[in-house]
């Protein structure tokens, strides 16, 4: 009962998270592992190449990835969800991409990311 009413009395503060990353008494630890993004270029496209790398790491299996090709040859994903649901946030698909172009971290705030010729959605 000591501990209930130790904290009952103390002042209660709200993060505006994440527009407020943080504070002089709260940090985000550098090993965070936020949501997943894919990352894009100045014109909205996705850098991935489609190499595959990603899903064969997956130990949760839960990267979807299907490859395309443009005219020029250029290799981009079609679809590239992640279920993050089953997602383990082992961080192995960052690992494993040669380009480093998938992301995670506290800027990102999707639920799964659908990357297109055109454009990706993101978070961070």
């Amino acid at each position: 009962m000591a501990l209930t009413f130790k904290h009952i009395f103390q002042r209660k503060w709200t993060m505006q998270y994440p527009e407020e990353t943080s504070t002089p008494d709260w940090t985000i630890s550098p090993r965070y592992r936020g949501t997943h993004r894919m990352a894009v270029d100045e014109h909205g496209k996705a850098k991935c190449v489609a190499c595959g790398l990603c899903p064969q790491v997956c130990p949760a299996n839960c990267i979807k990835l299907i490859p395309g090709e443009d005219d020029q040859g250029n290799r981009y994903p079609l679809v590239y969800e992640i279920d993050e649901f089953r997602c383990v946030f082992c961080g192995y698909c960052q690992e494993v991409c040669p380009r480093r172009r998938s992301t995670s971290g506290c800027t990102t705030r999707t639920r799964s990311t659908r990357a297109t010729a055109s454009c990706t959605t993101s978070s961070g």
